[in-house]
């Protein structure tokens, strides 16, 4: 009960302040301002952090603010900002790790991705030691343990990024499933993740990708992840496409999960199902496509 109840217990502090938007899992709790200059946002902040700090004091929690930091989103390079709470003075921090994500003001997860290739290189050492004592079955189920949630982790947000800084997951994942085939450094790796029934790194992104946008066909997706894609709708009869793509002038676009999603999804299944009606609707059925 202890988590349901302090749930409960601090589910109003988003009525503190409509000047912000709040964010909260568990104990985790983001604002987020929004501002068309430096100076607004910041008369922002000075109004609405003596509330929060208030409602802290009024329901006797404490707040570690050497633990809270703040970061400003910006294309342009701006000053810091002067941010207290309960009289301590927040510091702005270029990447934070939220919800195991490694979030950086740039929002071009650097930062992330070497933290996952860390992990896995770590991890792909155990794989690699074990690798003369264990049959190609049980290393996989290693790999399974040790290294695939690290790259299924959210790699839809991830993911879609620039091939020079995914290029290192990717070739870590290659030596991975060359350690469960049991094979040499430099032998080829598509027949392996075939065999294996694994995903590829770009496949688990798609995957992911695809039984979000299933989820919104089957109208079980979250309120605001929802209003992120549309269905196409065309009078066209030679052109089929089942979602809207968006027009991308950026690559924080392009890369973006409103523009890769839909993009992912009309390539792969509308060449299979022209008819959205005749899309299945189950996850397993959709997975068994990538496999």
């Amino acid at each position: 009960m202890g988590p349901l109840l302090f749930i409960l217990y601090i589910n109003d502090i988003p009525n503190v302040t409509n000047l912000g938007k709040f964010y909260i899992f568990a104990d985790d709790t983001a604002v987020m301002f929004k501002a068309d200059t430096v100076n607004e946002l910041q008369n922002k902040v000075n109004m609405a952090m003596p509330e929060i700090s208030k409602w802290f004091q009024v329901n006797r929690l404490s707040l570690n603010a050497s633990k809270s930091n703040y970061q400003m989103f910006t294309r342009n390079k701006v000053e810091n900002m002067q941010v207290k709470l309960q009289t301590v003075s927040i510091e702005r921090k270029s990447s934070v790790r939220y919800l195991g994500m490694h979030v950086d003001e740039n929002l071009k997860w650097h930062n992330h991705i070497a933290h996952v290739a860390s992990k896995i290189s770590r991890n792909l050492g155990v794989i690699g030691r074990a690798k003369f004592f264990l049959s190609s079955r049980e290393l996989q189920l290693l790999y399974n343990a040790l290294i695939y949630p690290y790259i299924n982790y959210c790699a839809v947000i991830w993911g879609n990024n620039y091939d020079s800084n995914t290029k290192r997951i990717i070739l870590l994942q290659k030596r991975a499933v060359r350690i469960i085939g049991k094979k040499s450094y430099l032998h080829p790796t598509n027949e392996l993740f075939i065999e294996h029934r694994m995903l590829k790194f770009s496949e688990v992104v798609k995957e992911q990708s695809m039984l979000i946008l299933l989820r919104f066909i089957n109208d079980t997706l979250p309120h605001p992840i929802s209003q992120l894609v549309r269905l196409h709708i065309t009078t066209r009869t030679r052109q089929v496409y089942h979602f809207a793509v968006p027009r991308a002038l950026t690559n924080y676009k392009l890369f973006a999960f409103s523009c890769s999603a839909p993009r992912t999804w009309n390539n792969v299944m509308t060449s299979i199902f022209p008819n959205l009606e005749d899309v299945p609707r189950s996850k397993l059925s959709l997975k068994n496509i990538f496999e």
